[in-house]
């Protein structure tokens, strides 16, 4: 695949470097304002781009890390009545999907949005999280814990520290499910027999709430 697409851009990229002037930056792999040598093989050509590659999903990466925490913290500084806008601010939806992700920073972003989440809940007063008002049969607190949160406790498909903050969460949100419900109390993220009951156990106990 990268040998077809250089073969495509080989015309242009090597018109590039030999048109740069003297001193001109034609390396996006090199340091400003030194001109390295011009790829003499389609081979090299290729080496030049996987390595520019490398360096983008790098960046890219940092900058998805670095909005991260900038959507938490823009979230942590909402007033309530900031809060209680529905359209055109941060959802903790959107927190619990930083919370989750195995290729965030854990204490900058994951544990940060864990209690982001619950601040905003508990001491903030997110409509998201309220505990008095409903969305069908159950709070919209219950009714978010069911659906945004609970499954995660059996999904195979996150890591086990994603498992963690998730039920972390739920019983900082219900710490009397776990008093009512054996299979909740026992649950362990690291042992897959416990994941589907204590599952269970959490929509029969969201179900009253």
């Amino acid at each position: 695949m990268l040998r077809a697409i250089t073969s495509l851009l080989l015309p242009g990229l090597l018109a590039a470097l030999l048109f740069a002037g003297p001193g001109t930056a034609v390396a996006a792999d090199g340091p400003l304002g030194v001109r390295k040598p011009m790829p003499k093989t389609l081979k090299s050509l290729e080496a030049r781009l996987g390595d520019l590659q490398q360096r983008i999903d790098k960046l890219v990466e940092a900058a998805s890390r670095d909005a991260a925490e900038r959507w938490i913290e823009i979230y942590r500084k909402y007033t309530p009545k900031e809060l209680k806008k529905t359209r055109g601010r941060v959802r903790v939806k959107q927190l619990v999907g930083y919370m989750v992700d195995k290729d965030q920073n854990f204490q900058t972003v994951r544990e940060a949005a864990r209690k982001a989440i619950h601040d905003g809940g508990r001491f903030r007063g997110d409509p998201d999280l309220s505990d008095s008002e409903k969305q069908g049969p159950r709070t919209k607190r219950a009714h978010f814990c069911w659906k945004e949160l609970a499954p995660y406790l059996k999904d195979e498909n996150i890591d086990r520290v994603g498992r963690k903050l998730v039920n972390d969460l739920l019983n900082q949100f219900y710490g009397q499910a776990a008093r009512t419900h054996p299979e909740i109390r026992i649950y362990n993220q690291d042992t897959s027999g416990t994941w589907k009951p204590a599952y269970n156990a959490w929509v029969r106990f969201l179900k009253k709430s």
